[in-house]
C-alpha cells in the first residue's frame, strides 16, 4: 500500500464533509474554510492545515481555488525518522501553520511531478517520508512551546496546547467578521478567562492582538491591490466604524489608511 496519496484539483465552489478524515496536510491556491467541531480553520496562501487521522470536518472551498492535499497512510507516523523525538505525541498538534521553505519546496516537487505524471510509487513513498520527517520536526517545536504552559502534568499541558491552537485558528478564521472571546472559548472548550490567560502564555500576544493582526494585514492588502474607499475596507475587515478602523490602522502601521493610499505606501510599517 502506498504511504501517501495526493489530491490536486481546481474547485468551482465546493462544500462537503468527512465523518472520519485522514492524516493530511492541506494547502490551497485560493481559500478554503474548514470546521472541526466548534473550531474554524482558514487555509490559503502561505497557511496550510494539518489534520490527524479520524478527525471529522466540514469544508467550504471558494470558487477558483486550487487544492493540493497530501493524505498519509494512518500508520506512517510510526515510520518517521524523528518519531522517537516526539515522545508520546504520536498524533500531530492539529492546527493551521505556515510551513518553512523546505516543506513548500517538497510540496511543490510533489505537485509538479504529479502533474507531469513522473511520480512513481517509490518516489511518492520517498517524498512522503521526507515530508513526514519535516512535519514531525515542526510539531516537536510546537510541543516544546507548550512546555511553558502552567499545568500539573505533561499530558495536561499537551491537552491545553491542543485547545489553545484551536482557539487561535478560530480567531484567525473569523477575524474579518464579528468575533469575540466567546468564539475562541467555545472552540477550545475552555472558559474565556482560562483561554485568554493560556493564550497569552503560549502565543505571546492577546486574542485581540491576533484578530487585529489579521485585520490589519487584510486592510493593507485591500488598500494596495483594490481601488476601494476606506469605508468599504473598514467593513470588509470587520470594523463597523471608519473612525475606529482608521485609528487602529494608524496605530498598527504608523499612518492612516487614507495617507497610505495617497502616497502609495501601504507596505507594512508596523510600529509596535
Amino acid at each position: 500500500m502506498p504511504l501517501a496519496r495526493l489530491l490536486n484539483e481546481e474547485s468551482f465552489g465546493y462544500a462537503g464533509e468527512s465523518a472520519s478524515g485522514a492524516l493530511s496536510m492541506k494547502t490551497m491556491r485560493g481559500t478554503a474554510h474548514y470546521r472541526t467541531g466548534d473550531a474554524r480553520h482558514r487555509v490559503g496562501g502561505e497557511q496550510a492545515l494539518l489534520l490527524n487521522d479520524g478527525t471529522p470536518y466540514r469544508v467550504e472551498v471558494e470558487p477558483g481555488t486550487r487544492s493540493f492535499c497530501v493524505f498519509l497512510n494512518p500508520g506512517v507516523l510510526n515510520l518517521a525518522p524523528l518519531a522517537e523525538d516526539a515522545g508520546t505525541h504520536l498524533r500531530f498538534l492539529e492546527r493551521t501553520l505556515t510551513p518553512p521553505p523546505p516543506v513548500w519546496t517538497l510540496l511543490e516537487t510533489l505537485r509538479t511531478r504529479h502533474e507531469a505524471r513522473t511520480l512513481d510509487p517509490l518516489a511518492l513513498d520517498t517524498l512522503a517520508l521526507r515530508l513526514l520527517d519535516l512535519l514531525v520536526g515542526e510539531d516537536r517545536e510546537a510541543w516544546r512551546a507548550a512546555d511553558e504552559l502552567p499545568a500539573l502534568s505533561p499530558a495536561r499541558r499537551a491537552e491545553l496546547a491542543r485547545r489553545l491552537f484551536l482557539a487561535r485558528d478560530t480567531l484567525d478564521a473569523l477575524a474579518l467578521g464579528p468575533v469575540g472571546l466567546g468564539d475562541a472559548a467555545r472552540a477550545s472548550g475552555l472558559s474565556p478567562a482560562h483561554m485568554a490567560r493560556g493564550y497569552a502564555r503560549l502565543f505571546g500576544e492577546t486574542p485581540l492582538a491576533t484578530v487585529t493582526r489579521r485585520r490589519m494585514a487584510e486592510a493593507r492588502r485591500l488598500l494596495k491591490e483594490e481601488d476601494l474607499p476606506v469605508a468599504e475596507v473598514t467593513w470588509r475587515v470587520g470594523y463597523t466604524s471608519v473612525t475606529t478602523f482608521t485609528a487602529a490602522y494608524a496605530r498598527w502601521h504608523g499612518q492612516t489608511p487614507g495617507r497610505a493610499r495617497r502616497i502609495g505606501e501601504v507596505e507594512d510599517g508596523r510600529r509596535h
